[in-house]
């Protein structure tokens, strides 16, 4: 036990120095890689990890731009804006969740329904940006 305590000490002093030291770069980085590993293996458990690395990467774009749009509204803009983007999550895992369903059956299935997530996050972004 206090090997494993030693272990996760390290990490999180590696944590601190690899933010520290510009993280964010290292981070495109070990992504492209990633996503570079899986194109070539073909693996799932590979595509998997570069689709959530896409995912979590749109997602907090898309968080940034949502976040901003909500600052330049009125109120009345607020409130259209957040209903539209709880509709559009709803939507969103719908759709993907019937991307999973029995033609794209085992490993696939999650593959297919990770790729609808970034997909449609990605567009949303765009959908975001463009909103006035």
């Amino acid at each position: 036990m206090n090997a494993l305590r030693q272990v996760m000490v390290g990490l999180a002093a590696s944590t601190v120095l690899f933010v520290a030291a510009g993280g964010a770069r290292a981070d495109e980085a070990t992504h492209a890689d990633i996503c570079k590993t899986a194109e070539e293996s073909g693996v799932t458990a590979d595509i998997r990890n570069c689709l959530g690395l896409k995912y979590d990467a749109a997602d907090k774009r898309l968080n940034a731009v949502y976040r901003a749009k909500m600052a330049s509204l009125d109120d009345a803009g607020k409130q259209t804006l957040r209903n539209d983007e709880r509709h559009w999550l709803k939507a969103r895992d719908a759709r993907c969740a019937e991307s999973r369903q029995p033609d794209a059956g085992g490993t696939l299935g999650l593959v297919e329904h990770d790729g609808c997530l970034v997909d449609a996050t990605e567009r949303r972004v765009k959908v975001l940006e463009a909103y006035r």
